[in-house]
């Protein structure tokens, strides 16, 4: 029911109304209670409303705990969803550990090797794999895969799916020989038991997309696009956030291969979808802003740039709060732009900016702060200050120096090429 009410602009009130219905019939503490705040906080995360969400889904938990213990499967449910909507705002290790509790309820409720526990594997994985875990993340993949193959076979959806995910986390790896055949047998199968328009096609013919992209193939990456908004725009209609995500990604594509008006013209519509149905203050908002500030800087159209950058920002704080790191990375973004617009003059005083929001927010050692320590080196560099670029570029070096590999690999930065160092 939910997929089809989330974004139904009366689904709220709809939800609200049987909540309080419940709350007088039955009392507050009842489990049933417990199921419709899991759907209303499920709508409000749907629609990136996760501080409405989060105290829902709590007192769900709280609900099913005191009622029917801490051990149940709608348990499991609501720890699943409170992982993600810690995920979604940037609380990776809260989300780890309330995935690892759910799995560990479905093993002691289901065992091991239970179908039911399948969910609860893919989603630990999927938040492992968000915070660099790659190797746990592979290893309960994989193991997710032996118990689908055993329970309901290799051509079943469920199958299909943990091979998407599996195939998503080898592609954040950069290991595309393994991903592209683990992908193509995940559409194949989709495909095969869900028919041509299914949702999840979509998605695996977007994965497929990007490994095209990524070795260089973009005909083949932008047909795959084209495909997968298609169906998007059979599933959905032709007004829908997955819709504007399938227009984004080809906008992007567009960009890349050199189709600037085309791309901005692409990622304009994308952002007015998604202004239609999230407003100005949502996650799909800041992301869409940043995208046409980026597509501006290809312009050289500095105004526009300036103005979806500092609506991207101003997005960021109301969704994740002031001062998240989000913001301290399109800063980042912004003041790249003006310097390599040649406005030196403009960026120095937003990199200083960027820095101390990097640092109050993630700490003076984090890896993400040398993109700001390097961005300001580089500065002074092109400013004939060299003498003020070295003590940024030691520091850089330092920090990224004490990351393990994988840290460096996702930051750009080769293993022992730290005297090199540059900005991703």
């Amino acid at each position: 029911m939910l997929t089809q009410i989330e974004r139904d602009p009366e689904a709220e009130v709809m939800l609200r109304r049987a909540l309080a219905i419940l709350d007088a019939v039955v009392g507050e503490s009842d489990p049933k209670v417990a199921r419709m705040l899991d759907a209303l906080s499920a709508m409000y995360a749907n629609n990136g409303r996760f501080d409405e969400a989060e105290p829902l889904i709590r007192r769900a938990i709280a609900i099913q705990e005191a009622s029917l213990g801490g051990d149940t499967q709608a348990m499991g449910d609501c720890l699943v969803s409170l992982a993600r909507i810690c995920w979604k705002t940037s609380r990776l290790p809260d989300a780890v550990a309330y995935s690892r509790r759910a799995l560990d309820i479905a093993e002691s409720r289901f065992g091991s090797e239970h179908i039911a526990t399948s969910h609860a594997l893919d989603n630990l994985a999927v938040m492992l794999g968000e915070s660099g875990e790659n190797e746990e993340a592979e290893t309960l993949l994989r193991r997710e895969l032996v118990l689908l193959e055993e329970n309901v076979g290799t051509a079943h959806p469920l199958y299909a799916n943990a091979l998407s995910i599996l195939g998503r986390l080898l592609v954040k790896q950069e290991r595309f020989d393994e991903a592209d055949p683990m992908l193509l047998a995940a559409l194949a199968i989709s495909e095969r038991t869900l028919g041509e328009n299914n949702r999840n096609v979509a998605a695996q013919l977007t994965d497929l997309a990007f490994i095209a992209r990524m070795r260089g193939r973009m005909e083949e990456s932008e047909a795959r696009l084209r495909r997968a908004l298609a169906v998007a725009i059979h599933v959905y209609g032709n007004d829908h956030p997955e819709v504007a995500i399938g227009l984004m990604n080809i906008g992007i594509s567009q960009l890349i291969t050199g189709r600037v008006d085309e791309g901005r013209a692409m990622l304009r519509d994308a952002l007015a979808m998604d202004l239609r149905h999230f407003g100005e203050s949502h996650a799909a908002t800041v992301r869409d802003f940043a995208n046409l500030a980026r597509a501006s800087l290809m312009a050289r159209d500095v105004a526009d740039m300036g103005e979806n950058f500092a609506r991207a920002i101003a997005a960021s704080d109301v969704v994740y709060g002031p001062g998240h790191w989000s913001a301290a990375e399109l800063l980042v973004e912004r003041t790249r732009g003006l310097r390599l617009l040649g406005l030196l003059p403009d960026a120095e005083p937003i990199f200083r900016r960027t820095l101390q929001v990097a640092e109050d927010t993630l700490g003076e050692s984090h890896p993400f702060v040398t993109r700001a320590l390097l961005e300001l080196a580089q500065l002074f560099q092109d400013t004939d200050r060299g003498a003020e670029a070295v003590p940024y570029r030691e520091r850089a070096r330092t920090i990224i120096a004490a990351q393990p590999r994988e840290v460096r690999v996702q930051y750009g930065f080769a293993d022992d090429a730290m005297a090199g160092a540059k900005a991703s």
